[in-house]
């Protein structure tokens, strides 16, 4: 089903994949790799090493000690914001508008502050904040922030739009969230688990904008993924998904299809495609992968990877069009591509 198309060795696991390019960073050179490994660099005028931050269709936007560059990496050209001293600062979100930054003030007392910022250097807001914290970007003007405690919404210019603690919606003991938050339709999907109580782990629907609660689904939990109004969560030998428009939780178990070939879905590495679960093997990541067919109950591909170094892991999958792209602990990313 699949078919390897290209081997890229020395590869840093921040990697970057456009228009069937992958795009990393060499020490002060950008390289453009094509899937048949033919390669090209990027050279940038910078004499300070450098970072790259994230890409998207139009721009790399890449940190240095000078500040950030927007670099438009189809007509060469960039520009400089000049915000300085980046030593004691981190990167949490970057677009073509702006920027967020959490900055270290106090080391002392271990204070830190996040700051939103254009590239014309205005500063639009700043609030304390601490550096544990995750974010969630519904829009330009809209995060979500939350630990393992709460979550809590801030809007346009500093404002504090709502908050929840997961102790209050969740009832329990020592309740935790679960994954990553989902964003969809301006809608938050939160798993919590109470640790002293699976029974009482639940997924919320939360309104991004108001805070107000739209659904609690008991039972269905675990590390979320989205496909088409349908929440999936993956792990062993079970797959589980959640019909957002019904609220219909369906439960598959495919333990006699797993079982016999020593297959074990990954809590961490599992992607949803259509019917299709393409998954790492193992509690812990192994090197091998395989694909589930959900509908037909059946493994139609696997493959195990010769991993140059003593851990012998898998770090990421991502699958992007008709090609899946594996990053490997030797730093090492296979590239495979659906077979006509």
């Amino acid at each position: 089903m699949f078919s390897i198309v290209n081997i890229i060795k020395n590869i840093p696991f921040d990697f970057f994949v456009q228009d069937n390019f992958v795009y990393y960073q060499k020490k002060n050179v950008i390289i453009k790799c094509r899937s048949n490994n033919e390669k090209s660099t990027i050279a940038i005028d910078i004499d300070s090493p450098f970072v790259i931050e994230k890409m998207d269709s139009s721009f790399l936007y890449i940190r240095t000690w000078e500040g950030i560059i927007r670099f438009d990496y189809n007509n060469k050209s960039y520009e400089t914001n000049s915000f300085k001293n980046f030593n004691n600062k981190q990167i949490r979100f970057i677009n073509e508008e702006f920027f967020i930054v959490s900055e270290e003030i106090n080391e002392e007392k271990e204070e830190w502050e996040l700051s939103k910022i254009t590239f014309n250097d205005d500063i639009l807001w700043k609030i304390p904040f601490d550096n544990a914290y995750k974010l969630t970007f519904i829009n330009n003007e809209t995060i979500i922030i939350s630990d393992n405690s709460f979550i809590y919404c801030i809007g346009n210019s500093n404002v504090y739009l709502w908050q929840h603690s997961f102790s209050d919606l969740l009832t329990g003991e020592n309740i935790e969230k679960v994954g990553e938050i989902i964003v969809d339709k301006n809608i938050l999907y939160l798993c919590l688990k109470d640790n002293k109580n699976r029974e009482n782990n639940a997924t919320f629907a939360i309104d991004a904008m108001t805070g107000n609660i739209l659904n609690i689904y008991k039972g269905f939990y675990g590390r979320l993924q989205l496909q088409n109004d349908v929440l999936y969560e993956a792990f062993y030998y079970h797959v589980n998904k959640l019909d957002l428009q019904s609220g219909v939780i369906t439960k598959y178990d495919f333990e006699e299809t797993l079982k016999p070939l020593n297959l074990i879905i990954n809590y961490e590495k599992s992607i949803i495609d259509g019917d299709k679960l393409y998954f790492v093997s193992g509690l812990i990541a192994t090197n091998r992968i395989a694909i589930l067919d959900l509908t037909k109950n059946k493994i139609i591909w696997e493959t195990i990877l010769e991993i140059e170094d003593s851990n012998s892991f898998i770090v990421e999958m991502r699958l992007v069009e008709d090609k899946l792209y594996v990053s490997c602990s030797d730093h090492t990313l296979y590239i495979f591509e659906k077979e006509k």
